[in-house]
């Protein structure tokens, strides 16, 4: 049985080797992953000597994947999946706390009847997760800010902002759509 340790050295061996492939190019797939060239090469060799198989063809043009680096690659490709579901599914931030809305002067809640998200109303922009706002905002720190144009015959520009976390940005998003409906 191997230890935990072994295992993400395996790993890691399996996902740098699938950077390589998709860079075509050692040098290239190191800078991209923050490690030294002759660090990644190594790695190879040391793969290619315990798996007892070449990885890459070398030739003067650079470096060409085998088969076996090829089905590594799929393998890899299949436990980032799985990799990224897990992350999504239990190490995202859980979205359990109400979204704070605040609305300018003069714009009205009820275009958000629709939105079943969990939402809480507050008056004051200071702790609001999205502003809606029919005046430009000054530069407001961690917030994405999109202008639109609300109406049909007779239009008026409002700004939306929101913090840049993806579960609020998607609920600005929802909040465009029904703006300019």
């Amino acid at each position: 049985m191997l230890s935990v340790k072994s295992k993400l050295e395996i790993l890691k061996a399996i996902l740098y080797i699938r950077e390589i492939v998709r860079e075509g190019n050692i040098t290239r797939a190191a800078s991209k992953n923050g490690i030294k060239q002759t660090n990644l090469s190594k790695m190879v060799k040391d793969c290619e000597n315990l798996l007892g198989h070449p990885l890459f063809e070398r030739t003067r043009q650079g470096i060409i994947p085998l088969s076996l680096a090829l089905n590594i690659t799929r393998e890899a490709d299949v436990i980032d999946d799985m990799v990224q579901n897990v992350q999504r599914l239990y190490f995202s931030p859980k979205e359990t706390a109400p979204v704070k809305i605040c609305f300018s002067k003069g714009l009205h809640c009820e275009i958000l009847q629709p939105i079943n998200d969990n939402i809480e109303y507050v008056r004051t922009m200071k702790n609001a997760d999205i502003i809606i706002t029919t005046s430009k905002p000054r530069v407001i720190k961690d917030m994405v800010v999109v202008q639109t144009k609300i109406g049909r015959s007779v239009t008026q520009t409002v700004w939306v902002c929101a913090k840049n976390q993806a579960h609020i940005v998607a609920l600005a998003e929802k909040i465009i759509l029904l703006l300019n409906r």
